[in-house]
């Protein structure tokens, strides 16, 4: 007799059940030994049967893990596929109408992406003046004057060799712009050398019209002017605009203007049909490439049609309809209209009337139009060409090869070719821009963003020598700048809410001149009129006037160290060279009617006998003649 013998396998941590062949227990996770894994637990002490194979079939589970698994993996690999499909599905969509599609339908596709790039530029800037539409708003903005060494020279030696100027190194004017609850304030600031000279306010009542104005650095007075202002009935109306929130609601969104300048754009690519594809190698500056080309005709029947077609749907257009009687009802509202139940009839009329005129229009025009797209892989338009009458009007191309472009553009006789590179969305590149064939000048462009709505980069500019010869400035060694080195440099740096600008022009090593704009937005703040006992009105400007201390404003630059001379002149500016009071000379006491001028024969007086060059006023005492 036997008996003892059996298959199952137990984990010697967990004491559950290992499956035939594990490596590990399912249960604990455990690593299982060999003497688990080896096979059937054997009693030796038992007498053991005599045969080659077990009579009873043992079942063997197989791990249902393994369907799971592959059942996720193709799920996996199908999403995987949708998202690839998904995030790039304009290409996607492009090589289909490219390979399937038709031509006219390709170059649809191809142009409505392009230009879709365009109207959502303008739709956002149209958000933006939108929602400037507010007066709760402020910004802060500067102009900054940099005189270099070379630049003081040439002015001296220009107005006069004695003069000087060596105590001029920067000028900025500072300006705060404030609106908030119908009251509008303008803070400036003129700073030279840094040091403050002139403060300046002017605040407005948007309301009432009365503007307060003062120069707080040499007065605490105010002149008000008057109201004259408000009879003026566009600025009224404007004024109103921006302070009504309801004037927003009735104009089209953003997203909105985006899906209307869409839709025409569209309107006109559909009119344009029996479209030519083809292939075309573009070699610009020792880069080459091949791009799919695609070329329309354009006849002026065909003008005529396009232009048909965007009115005939702008008549049918409920949208259209919508924003022009919101608006005008609007208008009417605040009686600055008063025909909004018309306003939609009349502009049927104009489309009407346009739709005639382009009826009768002659079509005995016979000039023809070739528009060429060349477009790549990613069915991006590269390049376009444009002839007219078998002249080329326009053409450029920008051919990439990895991160490394060639541009060229040609119109109106200018030519601008160069080469860079485009790395982590900053272009970096050198180009040439000629006319005519004669250079003009070198375009150096340094870190410039692609990737962003804001302008971020550097540009340096460098006149030809030919075009400086032509501006008079010889390189024959007097002159103060330096031609060899001579350049504009532009170096920009902004952001949504902040903005930097500097324009140099360069001489050698230093700045020759150059002016930095700058700006930001700021919060609003309060605003508050000036105390009633600190303001002049219109009438009482004379006093207003007497009040201002000029005195203050001389001793500044006298402290800079400006010239007699310059002082002088600022003197003459700021005081009145005379105190005659016209009111004290009565022209009733003249009688000019006792003179008889057709007495007065000019022949009578022989003036070559007269020297005027010997003639010296400084010879006569004039003083106290009046």
């Amino acid at each position: 007799m036997f008996c003892c013998w059996y298959v199952e396998m137990l984990c010697k941590f967990c004491g559950k059940e290992i499956e035939e062949n594990s490596v590990f227990c399912a249960e604990c996770g455990k690593p299982v030994e060999n003497s688990q894994a080896e096979g059937p637990v054997v009693d030796e002490n038992i007498a053991q049967p005599n045969f080659a194979e077990p009579q009873v079939d043992v079942p063997v589970k197989k791990p249902k893990k393994k369907l799971a698994a592959i059942i996720a993996a193709v799920v996996a690999v199908v999403l995987i596929a949708v998202v690839t499909v998904a995030s790039n599905f304009e290409t996607v969509q492009g090589f289909f109408l490219k390979s399937f599609g038709s031509n006219d339908k390709y170059f649809m596709y191809v142009e409505s992406k392009a230009f879709g790039s365009v109207t959502d530029e303008v739709s956002e800037y149209y958000g933006t003046v939108v929602d400037s539409l507010k007066l709760d708003a402020a910004a802060e903005t500067s102009v900054k004057l940099n005189v270099g060494d070379s630049a003081l020279s040439l002015l001296e030696s220009t107005l006069d060799p004695s003069s000087d100027f060596s105590w001029l190194n920067t000028v900025t004017l500072d300006m705060n712009v404030n609106l908030k609850d119908n009251l509008e304030k303008v803070a400036a600031a003129l700073n030279i050398n840094g040091e403050s000279f002139v403060d300046m306010d002017m605040i407005m009542n948007l309301e009432s019209g009365e503007t307060f104005m003062a120069f707080l650095s040499m007065s605490d007075k105010y002149l008000k002017t008057g109201t004259g202002i408000l009879e003026d009935e566009d600025y009224v109306g404007i004024t109103e605009l921006y302070s009504d929130p309801e004037f927003k609601e009735v104009l089209p969104s953003e997203k909105e203007l985006n899906k209307l300048l869409d839709k025409y754009i569209k309107i006109i690519f559909e009119n344009m049909d029996e479209i030519e594809k083809s292939s075309d190698v573009l070699e610009v500056s020792g880069i080459e490439k091949k791009y799919t080309t695609l070329e329309v005709k354009i006849e002026q029947e065909d003008t005529k049609n396009i232009a048909k077609a965007v009115l005939e749907a702008a008549k049918a257009d409920k949208e259209l309809k919508k924003y022009i009687e919101d608006i005008a009802a609007y208008l009417e509202k605040k009686n600055m209209n008063d025909d909004a139940g018309i306003a939609y009839d009349v502009f049927l009329d104009s489309i009407e009337g346009a739709i005639n005129d382009i009826e009768e229009a002659s079509s005995e025009d016979d000039t023809s139009v070739s528009w060429i797209d060349y477009v790549d892989a990613n069915h991006e338009i590269v390049g376009r060409k444009i002839v007219v009458d078998n002249e080329e009007i326009l053409y450029y191309a920008l051919v990439s090869d990895g991160k490394d472009f060639a541009f060229e553009l040609e119109a109106a006789e200018v030519a601008v070719a160069g080469t860079g590179t485009e790395k982590g969305n900053t272009v970096n590149g050198e180009f040439s821009v000629k006319s005519n064939e004669e250079k003009l000048c070198d375009v150096v462009v340094t870190d410039f963003k692609t990737n962003t709505d804001y302008l971020n980069g550097n540009i340096r500019i460098k006149p030809s020598s030919e075009i400086l010869e032509a501006m008079g400035i010889a390189d024959d060694g007097a002159t103060v700048l330096s031609i060899a080195n001579l350049a504009l440099e532009i170096n920009c740096v902004s952001s949504k809410d902040s903005a930097e600008t500097a324009i140099n022009l360069i001489s050698g090593d230093e700045i020759f001149v150059g002016l930095t704009f700058s700006g930001k937005e700021v919060a609003a703040s309060p605003i508050e009129l000036p105390d009633t006992a600190n303001v002049y009105s219109e009438d009482e400007i004379d006093k207003w006037l007497e009040g201002i201390d000029t005195d203050a404003l001389i001793k500044k630059f006298e402290g800079l160290g400006v010239s007699s001379d310059l002082i002088a002149i600022i003197e003459s500016m700021l005081y009145p060279s005379y105190d005659y009071d016209m009111e004290d000379y009565d022209m009733e006491d003249y009688d000019f009617e006792d003179y008889d001028y057709e007495d007065f024969d000019m022949e009578d007086y022989d003036l070559e006998d007269y020297d005027l060059e010997d003639f010296n006023l400084e010879d006569y005492d004039l003083e106290g003649v009046y």
